[in-house]
């Protein structure tokens, strides 16, 4: 069973707004075990929404539309299905008392002449109660269709869906896709496709990896009829990919690199100094939002300018991976904790930067360089997640 995404409003084509709706729907399908192959947006435009209707709609067994359900004569999209499956809007008492219970609270005044247009309904649909506007929603099964049409801001829609929607899709659906998300960072996605290139070929359980800001994300989703048959399903693949991809896992449970890093700190009973050479407070603006991290900080300092950061210690090279590596062994020697240094390079001629950073601990000195292009954001934010996966790496 597969099911098509149709986000109607002239306000999505010109980017005034942000498609969420989209995104939200095909999780919640996905979940069901309900495929997506297509979604799209039309504007504000009977005649254009009718041509696409013929267009899709013999390719999906479910259609679902969002937006152009309210009161202006640019909002379409019910007349649009009522013409295309021969279904006459019908006045709806149910949706007319909701709608006016509604406007009253808002106006202390009834339903304007615009607003009543709301309460009319295709001749045998399902009516979806609308607990946060005024414009109801259906599902109008035809054609050995179902369609269902809803609201288009996410505090109706989302609502609609979650209470209505999925109660009635997951009774046509027999099976469900479980997914487990593998976060991963200082490898590329090429990389990953190399390594695991042939599990990738797996139909079910299927394999996916997405390049991320953050690292790279591998999504495995196994399809069955209950939980328990899907996850049993994706064992054995999942226990293969943390022995081929090892350590370049941080996490199986949706928890970010400094999540991760706290809890190694917290577990270990260590504490942590952070000098920022780089990063301008970023990198202990990111631990400092992890529940626990005032337990183990001990000492922190930022150097916004050169001469700050030279007054920790003199060299004459101090964006270095020498440098990096002595600054934070001094710091453990000095405040018996772990220690954590970040260091950027200026611009060269070709417009690179070096990046260093450094970790001291029990274990020994480590460091690490890369290269790196990009603006000033991006690229404070991977020396911080650089700087990060050496913590997590070195306290594990």
């Amino acid at each position: 069973m597969n099911a098509e995404i149709i986000c109607v409003g002239t306000e999505l084509l010109l980017g005034d707004i942000v498609n969420t709706n989209a995104q939200y729907i095909a999780r919640q399908l996905a979940g069901l075990g309900i495929d997506v192959f297509y979604q799209s947006v039309v504007g504000d435009n009977e005649k254009r929404l009718l041509e696409h209707l013929e267009r899709v709609i013999e390719r999906c067994d479910i259609l679902i539309m969002t937006g152009g359900l309210g009161p202006t004569k640019d909002d379409m999209t019910k007349e649009a299905v009522a013409q295309f499956f021969d279904a006459p809007l019908i006045f709806n008492q149910v949706a007319f008392d909701n709608m006016d219970k509604r406007v009253r609270a808002f106006t202390h005044q009834g339903p304007s002449h615009s607003n009543q247009k709301q309460a009319y309904v295709p001749k045998g649909a399902i009516i979806l109660q609308n607990a946060h506007g005024t414009a109801p929603g259906f599902i109008l099964k035809t054609r050995k269709k179902v369609i269902v049409v809803l609201p288009g801001p996410p505090k109706e829609m989302k609502p609609m869906f979650d209470k209505q929607v999925v109660p009635y899709l997951r009774q046509l659906s027999d099976k469900i896709l479980v997914s487990k998300t593998l976060y991963m960072f200082g490898i590329s996605e090429a990389k990953v496709n190399d390594l695991c290139a042939d599990l990738m070929d797996s139909k079910n359980p299927t394999l996916a990896p997405y390049a991320k800001e953050n690292g790279v994300e591998l999504r495995l989703t196994g399809a069955a009829r209950n939980e328990e048959k899907a996850v049993r399903m994706m064992e054995p693949m999942l226990k293969e990919l943390y022995r081929r991809l090892g350590t370049f896992i941080y996490s199986g449970s949706g928890r970010t690199l400094e999540e991760v890093a706290v809890h190694n700190l917290l577990h270990k009973r260590q504490r942590l100094a952070v000098i920022e050479g780089a990063t301008r407070g970023h990198l202990i603006y990111k631990l400092a939002q992890v529940e626990g991290m005032r337990k183990v900080l001990s000492f922190n300092r930022v150097a916004v300018t050169e001469e700050q950061f030279r007054q920790f210690h003199y060299a004459n090279n101090y964006v270095s991976d020498s440098y990096v590596r002595l600054l934070a062994e001094q710091f453990f020697w000095q405040l018996g904790c772990v220690s954590v240094v970040t260091s950027l390079s200026e611009l060269d001629e070709i417009g690179k930067r070096h990046i260093y950073t450094a970790i001291c601990c029990d274990e020994g000195c480590f460091s690490a360089h890369i290269e790196v292009f990009g603006d000033e954001t991006e690229i404070i934010n991977r020396v911080c997640n650089h700087a990060l996966n050496l913590l997590r790496l070195h306290i594990s």
